[in-house]
């Protein structure tokens, strides 16, 4: 959207093409690093949150951690939240299988 938006008002103002391309290219960059930093975030989140799990209940196995990675930022925010409640590894499960349905 932002970068639709930058070449819009490129060719308004008549930029040339290698004016064209260099806005193109910072546009780009800038949405890579949002990216990055999104995902850096949703990283550190996912590691946050299985360590906590790992200290309030047990140990997460290899399955239930994979699917906490598949989580989006705001369900692992949830979960961060949720787990306060949680005493087993019953509770997690039941509150992944709830958050897929």
């Amino acid at each position: 959207m932002e970068i639709q938006k930058a070449l819009d008002i490129a060719n308004q103002v008549n930029f040339n093409r290698q004016e064209l391309e260099d806005i193109e290219k910072r546009a780009m960059f800038i949405e890579d690093q949002k990216n990055l930093k999104k995902g850096g975030l949703l990283e550190g989140q996912q590691n946050l949150i299985i360590r906590q799990l790992g200290r309030i209940i047990c140990p997460v196995d290899g399955q239930l951690e994979m699917r906490i990675r598949l989580l989006s930022l705001e369900q692992l925010e949830s979960l961060g939240e949720a787990i306060l409640d949680f005493t087993t590894i019953s509770d997690l499960s039941a509150w992944l299988n709830n958050v897929n349905n």
